[in-house]
């Protein structure tokens, strides 16, 4: 019994583990399209100068993705000084 095989087939054999990580995918693409749609509606309201009605966790929760996704582009840990910073394309 040491070497009990404790996996579920079903659940967690290669095939179910592959078709979880393409619906993971295809549901995490979804999600950044309706974001990318709820700050274009942010940045027209913006434009026109009406309220956006964030709270102040909104608006944390905003400013910490955003910073995670320029450090991600960037290359770039919270504390990495050192990483390099690529040259802008002519």
């Amino acid at each position: 019994m040491a070497n009990e095989d404790k996996r579920t087939p079903g659940l967690d054999d290669a095939e179910s583990i592959i078709e979880m990580r393409q619906r993971h995918l295809s549901i995490g693409l979804q999600m950044q399209r309706l974001a990318c749609i709820a700050l274009e509606e942010l940045e027209a309201k913006v434009k026109v100068g009406e309220p956006l009605n964030l709270t102040a966790d909104d608006a944390k929760a905003l400013l910490s993705a955003g910073e995670q996704l320029e450090r991600d582009a960037l290359g770039k840990e919270p504390d990495d000084d050192n990483a390099p910073i690529p040259k802008k394309p002519n």
